[in-house]
């Protein structure tokens, strides 16, 4: 498992997180990582003395983390390094899972202590990166380009490995196009059904999506839309 799929499972683990540093001012990381997290459709809260009682986007501000009265499942820092350790008691003390410090952040004491009370530590790092459709749409579009650079400069060379990973974090529909193109310019057609009440819909993709038979091809994408749910289908 690469630093990116180990992060994309973390935060699927997740569901309320605490942004420590959070700030009202639009131009402001925190401010852009915590509007972030709440159109993925996590609960977040922010957690600043200096806006306590007050709303960031349209979420209450509590002046530490013992003030807020949920559970919190994840502890996002917008602190300097000096602050970390301090807080890194806090979140042990708040019962949290994972303790996540920013870009640019690192304190080894603190990481240790928080492994030690059994604390999922990310040190360094930008959840905005892995839940920003966008962003993640990008990098899987780069990494599937230089796959197939790299699949037609290597061919079937045996003295070369390639290997393949699904892409596409957090998003089911970029996981499923990831796997399509990597069985791409196949003979099998792929076609897609969709049944609610007593109606039903089927999208028949283009050529471009056509895949090569194989039992990988099924497993992932039962992996992904459930066990019952593919078949291939033989006329």
């Amino acid at each position: 498992m690469n630093n990116n799929q180990y992060l994309k499972k973390i935060l699927s683990n997740i569901k309320t997180i605490a942004v420590v540093g959070a700030s009202s001012k639009p131009d402001k990381d925190s401010y852009r990582v915590m509007e972030a997290l709440i159109k993925f459709g996590f609960e977040v809260f922010p957690v600043n003395p200096n806006y306590a009682g007050e709303r960031i986007l349209g979420k209450e501000c509590y002046p530490n983390l013992k003030a807020i009265n949920e559970k919190v499942d994840m502890v996002d820092i917008f602190r300097a390094k000096d602050f970390i350790f301090n807080l890194t008691k806090e979140v042990i003390e708040i019962k949290a899972e994972v303790l996540w410090t920013q870009e640019g952040i690192t304190h080894e004491e603190a990481a240790n202590l928080g492994r030690s009370a059994g604390l999922v530590v990310v040190m360094d790092e930008c959840p905005k990166k892995t839940t920003d459709y966008n962003i993640i749409e990008k990098s899987m579009d780069l990494s599937t380009y230089w796959a197939s650079r790299s699949k037609k400069a290597f061919g079937l060379n045996p003295h070369k490995a390639l290997f393949g990973i699904i892409q596409g974090g957090l998003f089911k529909n970029l996981r499923i196009k990831s796997i399509l193109e990597d069985y791409s310019e196949g003979v099998i057609p792929v076609n897609i059904y969709y049944h609610k009440d007593n109606y039903g819909l089927k999208i028949e993709l283009g050529a471009k999506w056509h895949v090569t038979p194989s039992d990988g091809v099924i497993d992932k994408l039962r992996q992904i839309i459930g066990e019952c749910n593919v078949e291939f289908a033989f006329h």
